[in-house]
């Protein structure tokens, strides 16, 4: 009886016959699903847009492969991607064997914002194409995700200004004694003072002046208080409790699949002013504006309320600031200035107060008792939406929200590693941001199977996947879906 496996290939013995790329990884293998999905979105144009000459370049497809499948893995470092590309027959098979070290894989994603911008917008139309979007009814709503930058880089104009100084101070120092040794070695050789470029530690101290300059020039023309001087786009925001560093990423989610259909980063600390161009966002991605769409309270203002009378959406927005829950069964007469109360009683307009920064409030007052009633001055802007969201169908709308698009950001925060990001700047937030959304939007399609396009080849993969492996399907709906593909009239 033998005491241990015998080894699949012996590690000094040589193969037969050497082994393809493809046979790296199983017909069934999620990768190979993850890769034939990217095929799909028609991406040839970014080989058509290398105009050659040079060194030959590395295929713009792949490192997209790459990069996506990497963020899948929660493999977001460029370095960690280089050794998968060494040691991880996955990327092997992606890559095609292809080995671009760390520098090329971070130039290659620095400069691709414009094209993850196009291949989200693909994800996008090929889930709807293939019936996974339907926009009955969207949600919106915003995560915070902390920048490459610490606490501890937030300046204040004084702050600079005593920064420059300070630097001033020790570059001055160093340069003297710098001048007062070279003069001391060229009195000890009998030769004059040479007048070469100063120590390296001199001019890092200059570079950095330079750096706190230029921090000072962008928070004068910003007009903002602060500064992060180490990523002087980001901004000072709560995230988790924690005031730091950090961005505002966007998105819209649609209820059917949880398929991201717009996602954007923006700079501001608050919501209220990102549903319309957020909506505009997926209308201009899905050609339609979903049927239903809702949000949390963060996003409630007058432009936010403007925005959804003139583009006729059937809102649920949360309110906020104070409105008044029993304006139903008030009638308010605009000609006169009045309210007629359930009880019958006119409330005559008394006086105006301010006492929030966003709103102000009318008082009107009953003659005959004396009693007096306080309402926002903007009630008839908001009372509308505020006992939509309050009726039993509001509610049951409105309880949705939650299930639709928090467990997207818990995929993207805690699968992905996108709690904080890497890439420094809007840019740098951008990419990594709809990367993200490019990877979760590839992983739902690859999940519910049905990105499979009517060819031959498609036809051969399909088979495969019911083959004597078929037992390896990730999941029971994939192999189903697989099948009732095949058995439909597919055109070779």
């Amino acid at each position: 009886m033998k005491r241990f496996v015998t080894a699949g290939h012996p590690e000094n013995q040589g193969w037969l016959l050497p082994p393809s790329v493809d046979e790296f990884v199983a017909q069934d293998a999620p990768v190979r699903l993850f890769a034939h999905v990217i095929d799909q979105l028609d991406l040839g144009y970014l080989r058509d847009a290398h105009k050659g000459g040079g060194r030959p370049a590395y295929d713009p497809v792949v490192m997209l492969k790459v990069l996506i499948f990497g963020m899948t893995l929660g493999i977001r470092s460029s370095r960690r991607l280089e050794d998968a590309l060494l040691y991880d027959l996955r990327f092997k098979f992606l890559a095609h064997m292809a080995t671009p070290d760390y520098r090329t894989i971070a130039r290659f994603r620095a400069a691709s914002e414009s094209v993850l911008a196009d291949v989200f917008v693909k994800t996008v139309r090929l889930a709807r194409k293939q019936g996974l979007v339907s926009l009955e009814h969207v949600s919106v709503d915003g995560t915070k995700i902390a920048a490459n930058a610490g606490k501890r880089q937030c300046r204040s104009a004084e702050e600079l200004d005593a920064g420059i100084a300070k630097v001033d101070k020790i570059a001055a120092e160093l340069l003297k004694e710098w001048k007062q040794n070279d003069e001391r070695d060229a009195t000890d050789n009998n030769d004059q003072s040479s007048e070469g470029d100063p120590p390296k530690r001199i001019r890092t101290f200059m570079h950095r002046k330079k750096r706190v300059e230029e921090a000072k020039s962008k928070l004068e023309e910003s007009g903002d208080k602060t500064i992060i001087v180490t990523d002087d786009e980001s901004r000072m925001i709560k995230t988790s409790g924690i005031i730091r560093p950090a961005y505002n990423a966007q998105a819209v989610v649609d209820a059917d699949n949880q398929i991201i259909i717009a996602a954007q980063v923006c700079q501001d600390q608050a919501d209220n002013a990102q549903l319309p161009p957020m909506m505009d966002l997926a209308k201009e991605n899905t050609g339609v504006h979903p049927d239903r769409v809702s949000a949390d309270g963060g996003y409630w203002s007058h432009a936010t309320l403007d925005y959804v009378e003139r583009e006729k959406l059937d809102a649920y927005i949360a309110p906020s600031g104070g409105v008044q829950e029993d304006l139903e069964s008030w009638t308010y007469d605009a000609t006169k200035n009045e309210f007629i109360g359930p009880d019958g009683l006119i409330y005559k307009y008394v006086r105006t107060e301010s006492r929030t920064k966003t709103h102000g409030y009318h008082i009107f007052g009953n003659e005959e008792t004396g009693k007096l009633r306080r309402f926002r001055q903007d009630h008839q802007k908001v009372t509308p939406m505020a006992l939509k969201i309050r009726t039993p169908a509001g509610k049951a709308v409105y309880s949705k929200r939650k299930t639709i698009i928090e467990p997207v950001f818990g995929h993207l925060k805690g699968s992905y590693g996108m709690s904080r990001l890497l890439l420094r700047g809007l840019t740098g937030a951008s990419v990594e941001f709809r990367m993200a959304c490019i990877a979760h939007n590839i992983a739902k399609l690859v999940g519910k199977g049905s990105f499979f396009s009517s060819v031959g080849a498609t036809k051969r993969l399909l088979y495969s996947l019911l083959s004597r492996n078929s037992h390896r399907l990730p999941t029971l709906t994939l192999r189903h879906n697989a099948l009732r593909l095949l058995t439909a009239q597919m055109p070779t």
